[in-house]
């Protein structure tokens, strides 16, 4: 150790170094989370949205009179939603 101090100030820079690159890791990691439960929530909406297209199709060839019910889910991942057909 020098007289002067240098070990500590080395040891306390290097410290500061890996304390602020471990902390962006976690903050990339954090965003990396919330992009794969919005992408798991937007697929989530297509499926429910590619089956109730089917289902339309099945009834409009059906012809006049051919009805078919289908239970749509109450929230996709937790979340309510809105559905309307023009």
């Amino acid at each position: 150790m020098n007289k002067n101090g240098w070990v500590s100030t080395d040891f306390l820079l290097a410290s500061k170094l890996i304390i602020l690159t471990v902390h962006c890791i976690v903050a990339i990691i954090g965003n990396r989370i919330d992009t794969a439960n919005s992408v798991h929530e937007i697929s989530d909406a297509k499926v429910l949205a590619e089956n109730v297209a089917e289902i339309f199709e099945m009834v409009y060839s059906g012809g006049r009179g051919c009805s078919i019910i289908f239970k749509m889910p109450a929230t996709i991942s937790s979340k309510h939603y809105n559905f309307t057909v023009n």
